[in-house]
């Protein structure tokens, strides 16, 4: 039979007795065999869902509402985690944790700080929204109490719960609806959370069943009749299941000698009548209940071991006596109304409960309490089974969001990011975009670690989700300058959510390369967002661990952004992601130095898809950080570092430029293109330090034509470090050719505007309306090289290839070539000097026309530069024009010809302008005034360019055998440097190739003379000076020879001479030279010889001259009181090539016709002394050139 049920206040009152009377415990009562490693600290964060499970607060309409276990029932079965909190080591009724919540169901309540305690159960923040939709729709009918955390809070929790409880009742004896019972005024539901189980089926529990606990509610079978249910029970709970047994069933399985000694060795021993209860594991969750349990009657009240018996280690004690023994029971052991210990096998799951008491009601809390015993059993985490769906699978996703730096989606070398929002969506129809169907979980922000993490249930919310990062978040690592921001990444590494599977890698653009990413913070709906940084994640397999995210301040990937399109209305500077503006702004908001990487995550939109263009429409804003780098190399978008090569091939002349042949290198095509449309005025505007442009097509800027306001690029004032190279400037990115003159831009290709220090190298340079470079305002410093100038100026006659102007200076020109260009290749108008123009080709200049035309190849202000080195050809008007106002201008080393011989565009000319011309006040300082010459004069102090220096005078240049010998006038002191010339119709030297330089009154001037020289020289009205002579012998230089026309300049004190008139090398004449010998007797020169002694004479002769002698006679009289041998005339003529014929004359040379005769006029025999003269004359050419140049003759005398 069943006993009636104590009174509650009877059992209060039994409780307070044995609780007065309470003895020392006599058995383990901690082992926790519930424990499953112990509570764990978790944080809760705001927005978690809390079950509370205190006779307080789920206490609407009840002393407790049981319904709470069905509400979590029902939780677990949609498949969501839930965290059992109770705090280890709390007092019975202590408080488990304490939080901010507030209450959202039944009806709302305001938050509050509660303590929560009875083992509340918690719904972690991640899995509320699909929480929240089972919560609504059966906490409010049941009067369950759920609250909402507000604020973070640190809970123990004990078990995470991830199991779907499923019951099997067992009906042995007809009894089980006292377990029903208790499971329906939880709100569990037949058929689904429970099922009666037959005693004919109970042996099938330990197979297949789907069951997550058997409970047994009054089985009075003795082995071993019972053997069939115990054993399958034993394996059931081997197997990971858990076992309730109550009442009568707790000696039926606990007494089975055979299958059963869950808890005892030996077999308990019941009683019945108890005079209170103690609770000794308030922190395990079989206790989880507030208040006193109902002492209630039936056949097993309490049980003990019996006598030699003990409990086994891994029993726990949950409700006992206080004190007292069972009749046959093991003394020492207290009584156990509750207790609960686990088999060894599984590693969850494995306990066996038991539950003294027949039966309990829902009258009052007492009797509540013990069957919250029962349910707390029931909610315990079980092992099993595995193969029936019960077993809840949360996963993780998790990422890091790093800022790339530098852009080129490597990330070993990127940087976390912290406080990023991440939000997170349930991919309903899985087709990797968040749009109608898809529901918001959860959002997030990245921990300091960069990191974001979102548990996710996938029996709630299935396998397919999708993470939205918030691009915006995203703040620089280097930090921002103050009051700067509106920055704006772009994605560089990610996944691909267009394909199922998870593959990060390089992602530039995003989702939708062309669209900007629309957060928005206002609201989770599909509808309100463009996500365009996702990451699909499918759990089905597992944990997501790397959906990571990379994002680059510095990179660009769209072309859009050339207008007013404006993404983020939010903010002022914010405007198109991914774009050239929108770089320029993040570039100049955030510390440091910023590289502009151009990764284009679009198709190529201009030059039939072989180059990317932006089109602005919209000025731009000014680069106003230091150290920004605007570069337009192109890398694949696959790796974010190989290059691209769409636009193929170079452009430009190459080749060689200047007399020393310095390589000009072609410029390689570039793959993006800044293009101006609209009339807008500055295309890139450098306001700042150390900036750099690099390998982009900049052109279709400006409005007026050198202006300061008006350019392809501007350089602010006094900015240092510009540096500007590899770029089509005014040239379209894949032109096929440099050679039309149609102007495209209307502004200065590059203007500075008082910048100092800059570099422009490697550049092509044209088709302006402008100047190609106009170095202005005080620009100082500039390295102006290797650049390809050509076409500038179109249609304004005084704009030039390259100006340094306005107060400007001290600037080098190296290596370009300025070709083509409407004005001078190369100004210095109104510089202040110090400027050196070296190994450039400057060609082709000058070809405007009108009233302002600038017609020279480089024109001179300003004191102190240099023109060294260049070729200056072809230009319409001078090559080298030095202006009134110029000196200590050095021209030097240049190859100038051929100047003033071609015609302009409008088909005018030639011009017939010199090499160089020094202009006075009153010439021309745009052209120069015919007849350009500006002849010498007497003094040479005169005002005017380079102090109209006078030009040498050249006399003579004699080619005498290896030596050329130079003589004329210059200047005391000037160094003279000479030239082949080229042909020039005034007579005055271009110089094409330079030979020699030579200073007068140095050793090497041998002639330390003055002269005076009036017009005409050598034909040409060179004015008249008094002044010094010179005469330099040197060897021939190569280039040299009989014939050459040559040129010189003279320099003193820095300032040089326009070219003197032409000379034509002519050769020396000859010069043979006649050295006379006695040679026998040997000492014939040195001692008086006596008569009768013969003396034989030697000549020799010698051509040094210029030219061969072409008539070459020697004659020799016979010396004084001596006779002529007769015979005795020899005749050496070497190589000479040449014959002779003698002759004699007896007449003192009148006549020689004579001819020796033996003893003539009273001579010894063999003597004649008559003869008077020997002439030796030679026919042919005597050479001037060693060894053919010399030979000797002689003859023998008597003295008498």
């Amino acid at each position: 039979g069943r006993p009636g049920l104590l009174r509650k206040s009877t059992a209060l009152l039994l409780a307070l007795l044995l609780i007065a009377l309470a003895l020392p415990a006599l058995m383990p009562t901690r082992v926790e065999a519930q424990n499953s490693g112990g509570a764990s600290s978790e944080l809760i964060p705001s927005g978690s869902l809390i079950i509370p499970m205190d006779n307080t607060l789920q206490a609407i309409g009840t002393p407790f509402n049981l319904r709470a276990y069905g509400m979590v029932e029902r939780l677990l079965w949609a498949g969501i985690p839930v965290k059992w909190a109770i705090a280890p080591g709390k007092a019975k009724d202590g408080v488990d944790f304490t939080a901010t919540a507030q209450r959202i169901s039944p009806s709302a309540a305001g938050a509050a700080s509660l303590s929560f305690s009875g083992g509340p159960f918690v719904v972690h923040r991640d899995f509320a929204v699909p929480a929240l939709t089972v919560i609504n729709a059966y906490a409010p009918a049941n009067n369950v109490a759920v609250y909402q955390t507000t604020a973070d809070a640190t809970v123990s929790v004990r078990h995470t719960l991830t199991h779907k409880p499923k019951v099997a009742v067992f009906d042995d004896g007809a009894s089980a609806t006292i377990h029903t019972t208790y499971l329906n005024a939880a709100g569990f539901i037949s058929g689904t959370h429970y099922n009666i189980i037959p005693a004919a089926t109970l042996v099938t529990v330990n197979a297949s069943a789907c069951y997550t606990i058997g409970t047994e509610p009054h089985f009075g079978a003795s082995a071993p009749a019972s053997d069939p249910q115990v054993n399958a029970i034993r394996q059931f709970v081997q197997s990971g299941g858990n076992f309730l047994a109550e009442c009568e069933g707790i000696t039926t399985y606990e007494n089975n000698p055979t299958y059963g000694r869950f808890q005892t060795t030996t077999g308990v021993i019941v009683g019945n009548a108890r005079t209170g209860i103690q609770y000794p594991s308030p922190d395990l969750p079989y206790s989880q209940f507030i208040g006193a349990m109902a002492d209630v009657g039936g056949s097993v009240r309490d049980f003990q071991p019996l006598s030699g018996g003990a409990y086994r280690a891994s029993a726990e004690m949950h409700a006992r006596s206080p004190s007292g023994s069972l009749g046959g029971g093991q003394a020492g052991i207290l009584p156990a109304k509750g207790t609960v210990s686990r088999l060894s096998g599984p590693s969850v799951g494995g306990f066996v409960f038991y539950l003294g008491g027949h039966e309990y009601s829902t009258s009052d809390l007492d009797n509540i309490n013990g069957i919250r015993m029962y349910l707390n059993a029931v909610m315990t985490p079980s092992g099993r089974p595995s193969g029936c769906g019960l077993t809840l699978t949360p996963r993780t996703i998790s990422g890091t969001v790093y800022e790339d730096v530098n852009g080129d989606s490597q990330l070993a070398d990127g940087v976390v990011r912290s406080n990023v929002s991440a939000r997170l969506y349930q991919d309903a129809n899985n087709n990797g975009v968040v749009d109608t169907g898809d529901t918001f979980l959860l959002e997030t922000t990245t921990s300091v670690a960069g990191a974001y993490s979102f548990n996710v249930a996938p029996q709630a919310t299935g396998n397919n989700y999708l993470v939205a990062v918030d691009s915006k978040d995203v703040t620089p690592t280097a930090g921002l300058i103050a009051g700067r921001g509106d920055t704006w990444v772009e994605q560089t590494y990610g996944d691909n959510p267009a394909t199922a599977a998870l593959d990060v890698g390089s992602r530039f653009g995003g989702r939708q390369s062309a669209v900007s990413d629309n957060f928005n913070n206002s609201s989770t709906t599909p509808a309100s967002n463009t996500y365009e940084h996702l990451a699909r994640a499918d759990v089905s397999a597992g944990n997501i661990s790397n959906a990571n995210f990379g994002f680059s301040f510095n990179v660009v990937t769209s072309t859009r952004g050339g207008d007013a399109a404006d993404d983020d209305t939010s903010s002022a500077g914010r405007t198109v992601q991914g774009s050239l503006r929108q770089f320029i702004q993040n570039a100049n908001a955030v510390n440091g130095a910023n590289y502009m990487r151009f990764v284009p995550a679009v198709a190529a939109n201009a030059g039939g898809a072989t180059y990317w263009q932006v089109s602005v429409t919209t000025a731009l804003a000014a680069v106003i950080d230091a150290s920004t780098t605007l570069d337009g190399t192109a890398y694949n978008n696959s790796n974010g570092t190989s290059s691209l090569d769409t636009n193929t091939g170079s452009l430009g002349a190459g080749g060689t430029v200047g007399v020393n042949n310095l390589t000009l290198s072609q410029v390689q095509r570039p793959e993006l293109e800044v293009l101006g449309s609209g009339g807008i005025a500055v295309g890139l505007d450098l306001q700042a330090n150390s900036l750099t442009v690099r390998r982009l097509a900049v052109r279709g800027f400006g409005t007026t034509p050198n202006n300061d306001n008006s350019a392809n690029i501007r350089i602010g004032s006094n900015f240092t470090g510009t540096l500007a190279e590899q770029n089509f400037l005014g040239v379209v990115a894949n032109a096929g050719t440099f050679t039309t003159s149609a102007a495209t831009s209307t502004g200065d290709n590059i203007r500075s505007v008082g910048g100092d220090s800059g570099t422009i190298r490697d550049n092509l340079i044209g088709f302006s309306s402008g100047k190609g470079i106009q170095l202005g305002g005080t620009s100082t410093g500039w390295l102006v090289e290797n650049n390809e100038v050509r076409f500038n100026g179109i249609g304004n006659a005084n704009l030039n290839g390259l100006d340094i102007e306005n107060g400007s200076g001290n600037c080098t020109v190296r290596g370009n070539l300025f070709v083509a260009n409407e004005a001078a290749g190369v100004d210095m108008y109104q510089s202040s000097g110090g400027n050196t123009i070296e190994s450039n080709t400057i060609t082709g200049n000058g070809i405007g026309s009108g009233a302002t035309a600038e017609t020279p190849g480089v024109r001179v202000y300003g004191a102190g530069s240099t023109v060294s080195l260049n070729i200056i050809n072809a230009n319409f008007g001078a090559g080298v024009m030095v202006t009134s106002s110029a000196s200590a201008n050095t021209i030097t080393r240049n190859s100038i010809f051929a100047n003033g011989t071609i015609t302009n565009k409008s088909g005018a000319g030639p011009s017939n302008q010199i090499g160089i011309d020094l202009l006075s006040v009153a010439d021309n300082q745009l052209a120069g005034t015919s007849p350009f010459v500006t002849v010498n004069d007497s003094g040479d102090g005169d005002a005017g360019g380079n102090g109209l220096l006078n030009f040498p005078i050249l006399t003579s240049a004699r080619i005498i055998g290896g030596n050329i010998t130079l003589q004329g006038y210059s200047r005391p002191g000037a160094t003279i440097e000479f030239f082949i010339a080229a042909a020039d119709p005034s007579g005055f030297g271009e110089a094409q190739t330079y030979l020699v330089t030579l200073t007068e009154g140095s050793a090497a001037d041998t002639d330390a003379g003055t002269g005076t020289y009036t017009s005409p020289v050598n034909g040409l009205n060179v004015g008249t000076d008094t002044t010094s002579l010179f005469q330099f012998t040197i060897p021939v230089p190569a280039g040299v020879a009989i014939g050459t026309t040559l040129t010189a300049t003279a320099t003193i004190g820095s300032n040089t001479s326009e070219f003197s008139g032409n000379i034509t090398v002519a050769a020396a004449p000859p010069n043979v030279t006649l050295v006379k010998d006695c040679t026998a007797p040997a000492d014939c020169t040195t001692a008086s010889q006596p008569p009768g002694t013969d003396l034989t004479y030697n000549i020799n002769f010698a051509n040094t001259g210029g030219a061969p002698a072409q008539t070459f006679i020697i004659t020799d009289p016979i010396p004084a009181n001596t006779d002529f041998k007769v015979g005795s005339v020899t005749t050496n003529l070497g190589t000479t090539g040449m014959t002779v014929t003698i002759a004699y004359s007896n007449d003192g040379a009148a006549t020689w016709t004579y001819t020796p005769v033996s003893g003539a006029g009273s001579a010894p025999t063999g003597y004649d002394r008559i003869v008077t003269h020997v002439r030796w004359s030679f026919a042919g050419n005597l050479s001037q050139a060693v060894p053919n140049n010399t030979g000797s003759v002689g003859f023998i005398v008597r003295i008498r």
